[in-house]
């Protein structure tokens, strides 16, 4: 990457693409699950579901077994957006480790099925990053900028980082304090726009 360029960080799910709606549809078509809960993150609770965790993980293993990810609708006026930014584009997704410690196959679609989703779609980056601790990769690579769907995750970046938290109908009801929420990722084109410019200056 670039020095003396402004970083943005990316999450995949609920910003470039549209994971959860369709997540939703392919659970509904497969097990005739209906959404229960719409304005909850786990996929357990939002179907109405027991198991917790367990449930959830199960449902995420069969959609990315049956070769969803690459099916996945993109968020074509975000992927134009950040293409048009000058910045260095850091994609960090928390795709890889879930359900998937033990599984070489599931790791092995999940990274291949990423990777040709966003080749697909065109969206350019500087990096691709799968991880379980965002906030570690936020910090190792100066990212100012952080786009994020799941508000836990946008609390705890918006602590190091300035945090765009996407509205999305899972947490619409949370109130930030240390992210900054906006109903569509262009609404963080004049911070960004701003933070350009002081480097120029």
């Amino acid at each position: 990457m670039k020095k003396n360029k402004t970083t943005i960080g990316i999450d995949i799910d609920g910003v470039l693409g549209y994971f959860t709606e369709d997540l939703s549809d392919y659970v509904k078509k497969k097990f005739n699950f209906d959404v229960v809960n719409p304005h909850v993150y786990p996929l357990a609770e939002r179907f109405g579901l027991k198991g917790g965790r367990d449930t959830s993980v199960k449902l995420l293993l069969n959609y990315i077994k049956d070769n969803q990810y690459i099916k996945m609708r993109p968020n074509k006026k975000a992927i134009k957006f950040f293409n048009s930014l000058k910045c260095n584009k850091v994609i960090i997704t928390s795709r890889y480790p879930i359900g998937s410690d033990q599984d070489e196959e599931v790791k092995n679609i999940i990274v291949d099925e990423t990777k040709k989703w966003l080749d697909k779609h065109g969206m350019k980056r500087d990096k691709l990053i799968f991880t379980r601790d965002k906030v570690k990769h936020v910090k190792e690579n100066k990212v100012d900028f952080f786009f994020e769907d799941y508000f836990v995750n946008a609390e705890k970046i918006g602590k190091i980082a300035k945090s765009f938290l996407v509205t999305c109908d899972w947490n619409v009801k949370e109130a930030p304090v240390n992210s900054i929420r906006i109903n569509k990722v262009e609404d963080a084109a004049d911070f960004i726009k701003a933070a350009e410019e002081e480097l120029t200056e």
